[in-house]
């Protein structure tokens, strides 16, 4: 599983904005199925979808913001979300 981890975040973080924006496009989608993955390493996967944040490419920011939205909703124990925002 931290495998999966450990490429999905390249790909949202990768230099291309075509590819960060289609695996933000594809997070979106399988994001409800793969909730409680997430949750377990939400560190990782917030760290990527804040940096992308700060992009030049006005889709990508939309798109993680919609993202970070998602998850912030999803996630009960909000406690899971301090840690990666102070780091």
């Amino acid at each position: 599983m931290v495998e999966l981890a450990d490429a999905l975040c390249k790909l949202l973080n990768d230099s291309n904005a075509k590819i960060q924006l289609s695996a933000l496009d594809n997070f979106n989608k399988i994001f409800r199925e793969i909730l409680p993955f997430v949750e377990l390493y939400i560190q990782l996967f917030y760290k990527s979808i804040i940096t992308n944040l700060g992009s030049s490419n006005v889709g990508v920011r939309k798109n993680s913001e919609s993202i970070l939205k998602q998850v912030n909703d999803a996630i009960k124990d909000k406690s899971l979300l301090i840690l990666p925002l102070v780091s």
